[in-house]
C-alpha cells in the first residue's frame, strides 16, 4: 500500500518552474512536480509517481523489461485512489506526458 500523505510543511514545498512544464519530458519536473506540492513526502511521492508514469507509456527505456507496465499502471491508480491531495498532480503529469509527445506507441 502507498503511504498516506501527512506532511504538509508550507517551508517544504515544491514551487511551479518558469520553463514550459506542459510538455513532454523523458525527465522529472524541475522541482519534482508539475504543480505545486506541499511537503517532503508528497514531494516524493510524485517524483516516483512520474517515474511510473514513463514506464507505463513506455518513454522510459532503462527500466523497460524490469517493470511491468501494468503493474505501473495499477500503481498510479492506486496513488490516486489512496492520496487525494496528489490526483490533481498525477493528472498533470500524464497531461504533459501526453502534450507534443513525438512517440505514438506513449500515447496509446
Amino acid at each position: 500500500s502507498v503511504p498516506a500523505v501527512k506532511d504538509t510543511d508550507p517551508r517544504e514545498s515544491a514551487t511551479i518552474p518558469t520553463v514550459d512544464t506542459n510538455c513532454f519530458s523523458v525527465g522529472p519536473p524541475q522541482g519534482g512536480s508539475v504543480l505545486t506540492i506541499r511537503g517532503r513526502a508528497a514531494l516524493r511521492l510524485a517524483q516516483d509517481n512520474f517515474k511510473k508514469i514513463l514506464v507505463y507509456m513506455g518513454d522510459d527505456i532503462a527500466a523497460m523489461g524490469k517493470v511491468s507496465k501494468a503493474i505501473s499502471g495499477l500503481e498510479i491508480i492506486r496513488l490516486g485512489l489512496e492520496n487525494e491531495d496528489l490526483r490533481n498532480e498525477i493528472f498533470a503529469q500524464i497531461v504533459r506526458q501526453l502534450t507534443k509527445n513525438p512517440s505514438q506507441d506513449s500515447i496509446k
